[in-house]
């Protein structure tokens, strides 16, 4: 059988008042920096091939802090889980929102694959989401 590693493993995460930094050890992201820059807005640096800076008021910086920054390994999409707002998939860019869910749960715990997310909803559901569309392939109650 043959087995891929997960795309966004990470070397280190670091987290401190108002900031996240992620380093990856694969893919083409290398490393994020996200910073508070006001109540509700952050400021989003991305090492990939180039460098891209954007910000946004999309990011909750603490879903961040607690589950990491999950990144696709093409690095094309940087995903945000929001408190209570459900999942965004932002282009890794510029920030601009490529696809939101339907649902306003919490997702939590997002495993990234090539072509799918793996993630929690709420407290008592796991989903399978098309990583270019959002749409739920599969959903298991738990």
């Amino acid at each position: 059988m043959n087995q891929k590693s997960c795309s966004n493993t990470y070397m280190l995460i670091e987290n401190s008042p108002g900031q996240v930094i992620a380093t990856y050890s694969k893919g083409k992201i290398r490393k994020i920096c996200v910073k508070h820059i006001e109540p509700d807005r952050a400021c989003v640096q991305i090492l990939a091939d180039r460098e891209s800076v954007w910000e946004t008021d999309k990011i909750y910086l603490v879903g961040y802090m607690m589950y990491g920054i999950p990144v696709s390994q093409d690095g094309r999409f940087v995903f945000a889980q929001q408190d209570m707002k459900g999942l965004l998939c932002l282009d890794a860019k510029d920030g601009h929102i490529i696809w939101k869910t339907k649902s306003k749960a919490e997702y939590s715990h997002v495993l990234v694959g090539d072509k799918y997310l793996c993630c929690s909803k709420g407290k008592n559901e796991i989903q399978l989401l098309d990583i270019e569309t959002g749409s739920v392939m599969k959903s298991y109650k738990t």
